[in-house]
C-alpha cells in the first residue's frame, strides 16, 4: 500500500482541462464557433506536456491525444461545414444572398436563372398541413414589404416544416399579380431543403403578434 502511494504520480490539472475543452470543441459540429475551443485545448495540452517532464506528473498521453484531436478537428471541420453548405441545394443552382439582392436591387440580373435563396417561410400559425406554395422572407418579418418572394414547389411536391430556416432552389421569374401587396418575384418549381449553415442567411426578426 505504501509502495503504491510512493509511486503515485498525479494527473496534470492542465491535461484534465485540455480534455474538457476538447469535448467543448466537439460543439463545432453544430456551430463553427465551437472551433475556438481548440485554442485553449492545445495551450493546456502543451502546458501539461511540459509539466509532465518537469514535475513527474502523468497526463502526457492525454495531452498528446488532445493535440492530435484538435489538429484533426481543424482540418476536418471546414470540410464538414462545406459539405453541409453544398447539400442545401442541388447542383446547378447559383447560391445567392437574399439580403444582398434586396439591398442592391439586382433581382433582374438573375431573372430566369436557377438560384438558391435562404430565408424563412411566412405562414398562418394555425396551419399544420403540408403546403405547395408559400412566401419566403429574408428575415421572417411578415410586416416588412419588399423583402419576400413567392415560392411555388415542384408539381406533386409538398413541404410541412415551415418553422426551420429554409434553402429554396428554383427559377426566379416575375410574379404577375394585380395586387400591390404581392411580391414582385416568384421561385417556380422550387426544391425546399432545411438550411444547415449560417452562410448567406440573415438573422430571424421576431415582430408582431
Amino acid at each position: 500500500m505504501n509502495e503504491r502511494i510512493e509511486n503515485y504520480r498525479p494527473v496534470s490539472v492542465f491535461a484534465q482541462a485540455a480534455i474538457v475543452f476538447a469535448i467543448l470543441a466537439c460543439s463545432s459540429l453544430l456551430n463553427l464557433w465551437g472551433l475556438l475551443f481548440v485554442i485553449p485545448t492545445i495551450i493546456f495540452a502543451i502546458i501539461s506536456l511540459i509539466q509532465s517532464r518537469r514535475y513527474e506528473q502523468t497526463g502526457a498521453r492525454i495531452a498528446f491525444g488532445c493535440i492530435l484531436f484538435s489538429i484533426a478537428l481543424l482540418f476536418l471541420e471546414p470540410l464538414h461545414v462545406a459539405n453541409r453548405f453544398w447539400s442545401e441545394s442541388p447542383a446547378g443552382y447559383q447560391r445567392v444572398s437574399f439580403e444582398e439582392l434586396i439591398k442592391a436591387g439586382e433581382f433582374n440580373s438573375i431573372v430566369g436563372e436557377p438560384v438558391c435563396l435562404k430565408g424563412y417561410a411566412l405562414f398562418n400559425r394555425k396551419m399544420n398541413q403540408p403546403v405547395f406554395q408559400f412566401l419566403l422572407s429574408v428575415d421572417g418579418n411578415q410586416f416588412t414589404s419588399g423583402r419576400v418572394v413567392y415560392v411555388q414547389l415542384e408539381v406533386e411536391t409538398e413541404w410541412k416544416d415551415l418553422i426551420s430556416p429554409l434553402a429554396i432552389s428554383g427559377v426566379l421569374v416575375p410574379f404577375e399579380s394585380n395586387s400591390s401587396e404581392d411580391p414582385d418575384y416568384i421561385l417556380k418549381d422550387a426544391i425546399v431543403r432545411k438550411s444547415k449553415t449560417e452562410f448567406l442567411i440573415s438573422q430571424r426578426v421576431y415582430k408582431g403578434c
